[in-house]
Order: C-alpha cells, then sequence, then structure tokens
C-alpha cells in the first residue's frame, strides 16, 4: 500500500480572491515537506463552461506554479463551483490527505460568513485532525479553532 502524501489545501474564493495568502501556504508546505492543492471556488451561478480566469489571474496562476517548482513543491490546481466554505468541507472530507486548510481572510464579512461553518469545520479538525489556518494581509494567522473557542457562546 502506498501511503498518500499529506497536503496543504489552499482555498481560494474567487467572488474576492485573496491571493496574496499563496505565498503563505508555499512556504508552509515547502517547510513541512508535504503537497499543496490549490482550489479556486466559483460561485455556483457561473456554469463550468462560462468560466474563465481572467488574464490577472491566469499570470499569477502561472507564475505560483513557476514557484511551486523552483521550491520543489508539487501541486494540484483544482476549480470548483458552489457556496465556498462547503465547498473547502466537501473537498477536505473527500480528500483524508489534507492535514492543513489555508484560507485568506480579507475582512470582517468573511469571518462572519466563517464563524457560521465554524463548527464544521471545528468537527473536521476532531475527527480527521485538519488544521484551519486563517492568514489576514498583513501577516496575521490564527488556528480557526482558537476562534471558534473565543466566540463560542
Amino acid at each position: 500500500m502506498v501511503a498518500t502524501r499529506k497536503r496543504v489545501l489552499l482555498a481560494i474564493d474567487m467572488q474576492c480572491p485573496t491571493l496574496w495568502v499563496a505565498s503563505y501556504a508555499l512556504h508552509l508546505t515547502s517547510r513541512l515537506n508535504l503537497a499543496l492543492a490549490v482550489m479556486m471556488v466559483f460561485p455556483e451561478n457561473h456554469q463550468p463552461h462560462s468560466v474563465s480566469l481572467d488574464e490577472n489571474t491566469r499570470l499569477w496562476l502561472s507564475k505560483f506554479r513557476e514557484e511551486c517548482t523552483r521550491e520543489n513543491v508539487p501541486v494540484e490546481v483544482f476549480i470548483s463551483y458552489g457556496e465556498f466554505f462547503e465547498e473547502i468541507f466537501r473537498f477536505s472530507n473527500s480528500k483524508s490527505s489534507v492535514q492543513f486548510i489555508v484560507i485568506g481572510i480579507s475582512g470582517e464579512t468573511h469571518i462572519s460568513n466563517l464563524m457560521k461553518h465554524a463548527k464544521i469545520f471545528q468537527n473536521l479538525h476532531e475527527q480527521q485532525g485538519v488544521d484551519t489556518l486563517l492568514v489576514w494581509i498583513h501577516g496575521k494567522v490564527k488556528r480557526l479553532t482558537e476562534i471558534y473557542q473565543e466566540k463560542k457562546p
């Protein structure tokens, strides 16, 4: 039996992409000698045949893949359609190899939406040992389990 390499899931909400978080995910992946999965989640109302990456996103993705190659980090890119946090959960549940989920936080709206799904991610942590790391643009990183415990009624 071949052991599946653990991976970091970098989840990007394409409604408000936080591409800057990719650098943190890449360094974490490289430091821990893991693989990297990039999941770009588009809103449900986009039809799969109508979604195309804009020029800037394509350029960013190309450069990011090159950076992964330089760092010897295997990377896979997945495109998904649906509600952002539900898609992350679905992917993580289907891929037992996910060890960390990295999400860029762009504001309080993102946090409030995340907190609506916090229990699901807490269960994922308890059942499969998956840590969800939230990264703010100024570099602050916090585990979702810590935030969940702070905000738990």
